[in-house]
């Protein structure tokens, strides 16, 4: 379905969600969200947390379909060109359920 990219980030989640889609933008995958511990931060939510500088970024694909390794490294490449990013975790689906959990404010 997509990759959760683990970065480290010390400013606002807007501004993470700005460098982010510049980087991006071009390739098979979209941001789709951003948490911080647990909750959705970005889009901006009524949630206001206490964040870290650890940050949650969610990216799907945007055609629907499985995104292959080449996609995932060619993103994280982007990436890192701007970020520290620490963790990946692929996002799969098993039996059309998905094997990975939402943040808090997530939608489907």
């Amino acid at each position: 379905m997509g990759i959760d990219v683990f970065i480290e980030w010390d400013a606002e989640p807007a501004a993470l969600a700005e460098s982010l889609e510049t980087l991006t933008g071009a390739g098979p995958l979209h941001l789709k969200m951003i948490s911080n511990r647990g909750t959705m931060v970005f889009p901006a939510s009524r949630a206001s947390p206490a964040v870290v500088d650890h940050y949650r970024c969610r990216f799907v694909a945007k055609d629907g379909h499985e995104p292959s390794d080449a996609d995932i490294l060619a993103l994280v490449a982007r990436i890192a060109a701007g970020h520290r990013w620490m963790h990946l975790e692929k996002l799969q689906t098993f039996d059309a359920v998905p094997g990975y959990t939402r943040a808090q404010g997530e939608g489907a």
